[in-house]
């Protein structure tokens, strides 16, 4: 029968070659290979569930990363009333898909929903016997048209990602038999005449200009690897295509036929639509290129975005704020990594960047999207910075460290405003307080993650210190601070970067995901540490984040994680069962073991030390994660002894594929250690006591004082110390107790100017007046005395008798309070040598001053 009737019929060639088992990376390659769960590896062997469909509409949604593009479609033509398939991502889809969503589409020349049927024929052939549409040598041809409304923020269809597979390979390479795919923007022109296919349309074309077909050129050549999981002989690469276009409404063709008969079908697997926008359209070339694995995405806010590092990225520094003023440096750590390892960088950090970012766009009049939808399961390498804007960083800075108000008296533990401020954000990352819309918990947000780039290295990236751990100053400034902040604040800002690195570590583990810390690196490095400062001081451009220097060891951070992962290797066979044992320790809070590998099945099961066995459907009070190339499993409260992890083959090519395997153990939270202080005069010198802290889960390790007045800072340890009584000088006194685990609690009293029994040191139960013990609290420059609440003021056990008058005591201009006391109410015996008034200064701050007395 000639070749171009329609049902025309070839005998099988003997020289077909069967399915190529799928060639497995070496336990080397991924050892040493940083995009080795990345890289453009074979398509998986699991398939998804395949539903045929003559919905269009349903069609065009299934392969938009974004739907609300979409206002219609219809089928041109169908070649038969199995032609289109909806893919699913159950079991890890097909060939590669779904990319984008939780469906891809299918069309084929035959039966779209047999592509996944064993390899066992020598063709496979759906005989719908279509005729010619476009000419005279296709048959079996479906085209489906979208219709698409694009925003106004884009001017280019940025990619639509694609697999073209066919039993036409290999045998019929280079003859008038070409099965074809073609896509077009906003008309279909294409023919066929004989042999020849003529697409002037088409921006999926292949290096040398033609459709997409057997004969396919260059990188964008089938083989039969590529076709592994699916009946069909031979596929491309996973291919995508872009072209430029305008805003406002589009048609999008796709096209799938046979050329020279309506035998060995064919089939091109669609999904991951996406419109975008570039500096110069010219940047949107059209034409189809290998979808690179080694795909690269940098994530984040202003710490990953290389906020005030110049020169940034065109298109993305607008001090207006008018366009987009994301701040992209050409010098922050992920241009760094992307060098080093040789990896295509996709930059979308942005400064001011919060967790709600990573799901909604960051500014919509900048063109931006939110951040996961740059994720999918071509990324090699994904990594983030997060959490510290959720966190009240910013207004931290602002309300605890820039007023000067705050001298000498305010310290930022002390104040309720940000201590609370802060202790609330953490809880609601942490997943511990229900959070309000605009923030997402790190639980979710790394999940999210995982599951969006499920086949990336992905590392979540920690902030550096801004301060030394201990407090440092710069000697040419009054008071030896460090820019005017007292070293109990810069203490307090790096417990609590420590604080959520620690959070976002622990989730990141449990994810099995990475985690880089640039502090090491960061040692001697902070401002005022004395050594070359790798971050910007608080007057700077880039006030309080990493210079090109910082964000240089950042990236060291991040190479550090990626070349040390510590994640086990293996190459595993079908129905080859692997082990390995671990020790779980004692009160812990959670037990994960995390696997990773390119393509097809590998089963996940934990094994307790009692032989309970955390296998798939029998998960029990355990938590699992499932995706298309990993699978995570989450154990509360765990046993303590040793554990088994166990990896099945369940569906993995014949040679073997590469499997990784992280385990993490959480300690039991933390309880922070509860500072107290009390404080006395004794021969002469104040004596601050610490001994009455306590730590409810654990010890104190270690006591530390910070005594803040006018005239700077001093830093003392241990349970208890002195400092010399100083008559002229308000102070501030903060004890931060450290427990075993490195928990840190914080408590802070003032020392005001009192004066009891004003003119006289005698002790009061001898020299009352009238029953009532004088006391004046003293004014000084930094200090009005008049604004406290005389009533909550206690002199020992007693209240004032009567409200506070006002008056120069000490005759230096000033107005004093001088408070009234009922001695009977103080508390106050013969042999006492000190007088203690206490009370409030403002919100969630106190004083507590004693006054020595001679005794009687």
């Amino acid at each position: 029968m000639p070749a171009n009737e329609p049902g025309g019929t070839r005998a099988p060639s003997t020289t077909r070659r069967s399915r190529t088992a799928t060639a497995a990376l070496t336990a080397a390659a991924v050892a040493t290979t940083l995009t080795a769960t990345a890289l453009a590896v074979p398509p998986a062997v699991a398939t998804g569930t395949l539903t045929a469909t003559t919905d269009a509409l349903a069609a065009g949604r299934a392969i938009a990363s974004d739907t609300s593009w979409i206002t219609g479609a219809e089928f041109v033509h169908r070649a038969g009333p199995a032609s289109a398939a909806l893919v699913s991502a159950d079991g890890g889809g097909v060939a590669g898909l779904p990319r984008s969503g939780p469906q891809a589409l299918v069309l084929s020349t035959g039966d779209s929903t047999s592509i996944t049927a064993p390899n066992t024929s020598g063709s496979t052939t759906t005989g719908y016997g279509s005729g010619s549409r476009r000419g005279d040598s296709d048959f079996d041809v479906t085209v489906l048209r979208i219709d698409l409304d694009v925003p106004a923020t884009a001017n280019c269809l940025a990619g639509l990602d694609f697999r073209f597979l066919s039993d036409e390979y290999p045998e019929y390479v280079g003859t008038r038999f070409n099965d074809a795919f073609v896509a077009e923007l906003d008309e279909s022109t294409w023919t066929t005449d004989g042999s020849v296919i003529s697409a002037p349309d088409n921006f999926a074309f292949d290096p040398k200009g033609s459709p997409i077909t057997i004969n396919a050129a260059g990188a964008t050549s089938m083989a039969p690897e590529n076709a592994a999981g699916t009946t069909f002989d031979g596929a491309t690469p996973l291919l995508t295509a872009a072209t430029p276009l305008t805003p406002g409404p589009h048609s999008l063709y796709l096209s799938i036929f046979d050329q020279g008969d309506t035998a060995y079908d064919s089939a091109v697997l669609v999904d991951n639509l996406r419109l975008g926008s570039v500096g110069d359209p010219s940047e949107c070339e059209p034409g189809a290129t290998v979808v690179d694995n080694s795909r690269y995405v940098a994530l984040g806010d202003s710490y990953s975005s290389g906020f005030g590092v110049s020169p940034y990225f065109a298109g993305t520094y607008d001090e207006d704020e008018k366009t987009n003023n994301c701040q992209r440096s050409t010098r922050a750590y992920s241009t760094v990594v992307a060098a080093r390892k040789g990896l295509t960088l996709d930059f979308h950090a942005c400064q001011g960047g919060v967790t709600e970012d990573f799901v909604e766009p960051r500014n919509s009049t900048w063109g931006e999207v939110p951040q996961l939808d740059h994720l999918d399961g071509d990324t090699g390498l994904v990594t983030f910075s997060i959490g510290g804007n959720d966190s009240q960083f910013a207004s931290v800075l602002r309300d605890c460290i820039d007023g000067a108000e705050l001298l000498p008296f305010n310290t930022c533990s002390g104040d309720d405003n940000v201590e609370k401020k802060v202790s609330d954000a953490f809880a609601r990352l942490a997943g511990r307080a229900d959070a309000p819309a605009d923030v997402v918990p790190f639980p979710d947000l790394y999940a999210q993650v995982r599951s969006r780039a499920y086949r990336a290295t992905r590392v979540a990236v920690g902030y550096p210190h801004f301060y030394t751990g201990s407090g440092s100053d710069r000697t040419f400034l009054p008071g030896g601070r460090c820019e005017g902040v007292k070293k109990a604040d810069q203490r307090w800002i790096v417990e609590r970067i420590d604080e959520l690195n620690a959070m976002a570590e622990e989730y990141a583990r449990l994810s099995g995901m990475l985690f880089a810390n640039p502090n090491p690196g960061f040692s001697g490095h902070e401002l005022c540490s004395g050594g070359t400062e790798w971050i910007y001081p608080l007057l700077s451009a880039g006030r309080i984040h990493p210079t090109a220097d910082g964000q240089a060891e950042m990236a060291e951070a991040v190479l550090d994680a990626l070349d040390s992962s510590g994640f086990r290797k293996y190459v595993i066979k079908p129905q080859q069962t692997i082990t390995y044992s671990f020790t779980v320790g004692t009160g812990k809070q959670f037990v994960s073991a995390s696997t990773g590998w390119p393509g097809s099945d590998v089963t996940l099961t934990l094994v307790s030390p009692s032989g309970v066995r955390y296998a798939r459907g029998s998960d029990g009070a355990a938590k699992r994660t499932t995706g298309p190339t990993f699978e995570n499993v989450i154990v509360p409260d765990p046993e303590a002894g040793t554990w088994t992890v166990e990896m099945y083959g369940l569906d993995v090519e014949a040679s073997g594929e590469p499997l990784t395997l992280d385990t993490y153990q959480a300690d039991a939270a933390n309880t922070k250690p509860v500072a107290r202080i009390s404080t006395r005069v004794a021969d002469g010198v104040l004596v601050l006591d610490g001994t009455g802290s306590t730590d409810p889960d654990g010890s104190i390790v270690e006591h530390a004082w910070y005594v803040s007045d006018s005239a700077g800072d001093q830093v003392l340890t241990g349970p208890t110390v002195t400092v010399p009584l100083e008559p002229g000088a308000e102070r501030s006194i903060t004890l931060v107790v450290t427990d075993d685990r490195g928990g840190a609690g914080f408590a802070d009293v003032t020392n005001l100017l009192v004066d009891v029994m004003p003119g006289s040191d005698t002790n009061p139960v001898k020299t009352t007046q009238k029953g009532v013990v004088p006391t004046a609290v003293l004014s000084s420059s930094q200090f009005d005395a008049t604004e406290l609440d005389s009533a909550a003021l206690r002199l020992g056990a007693a209240a004032p008798a009567r409200a506070g008058a006002v008056e120069d005591v000490n005759g230096d201009g000033r107005a004093d309070l001088v408070l009234h006391f009922p001695q009977a109410r103080t508390g106050i015996k013969a042999g006492d040598t000190q007088v203690c008034l206490t009370g409030p200064i403002s919100s969630g701050r106190t004083f507590s001053t004693c006054e020595p007395v001679r005794a009687t």
